[in-house]
């Protein structure tokens, strides 16, 4: 008996709730502006003699400096870096790897400002002195909303 009362009030409720949705509409909102404003990508290549070393972990670094990576971003937003494997696949990052030699690598990284200017810097961490040039993406997403 309980079940049937609680199963009249469901179908009730669910009736109510369709006739009540009656009313005038509403004028139509302003138009924005076209595409996604707050994300961004830049594509840039870090060659083999630019990347500069950590001593002291036999690892390596680049600095990546944009003026997308703004204070917002930091903020509320992020930014996402890619690696790219080949001509037609990404990785994002951090990841970790093995050369076609059979040497493996990881890139690592953080974004942030440093002295008012926003930047990506890239670790490269490898167990021999393995640098080569490397194609990155980053995704850059504005933390403030439009």
């Amino acid at each position: 008996m309980k079940g049937n009362i609680q199963n009249y009030l469901m179908v009730l409720f669910l009736i109510l709730t369709l006739v009540g949705c009656k009313g005038e509409k509403g004028d139509t909102g302003l138009t924005g502006p076209s595409g996604n404003a707050n994300v961004q990508t830049i594509q840039f290549t870090v060659a083999a003699a630019d990347w500069k070393a950590m001593p002291t972990t036999g690892s390596y670094y680049y600095t990546k400096m944009s003026t997308l990576i703004t204070p917002s971003v930091i903020n509320g937003g992020t930014v996402i870096l890619y690696y790219q494997l080949s001509s037609s696949v990404w990785a994002s990052l951090p990841e970790k790897f093995v050369s076609s030699t059979g040497v493996g690598y990881e890139f690592h990284y953080i974004h942030g400002l440093q002295y008012g200017k926003g930047g990506i810097e890239i670790y490269l961490f490898s167990p021999s002195e393995l640098k080569f040039d490397a194609i990155f993406k980053a995704v850059i997403i504005d933390g403030k909303l439009n």
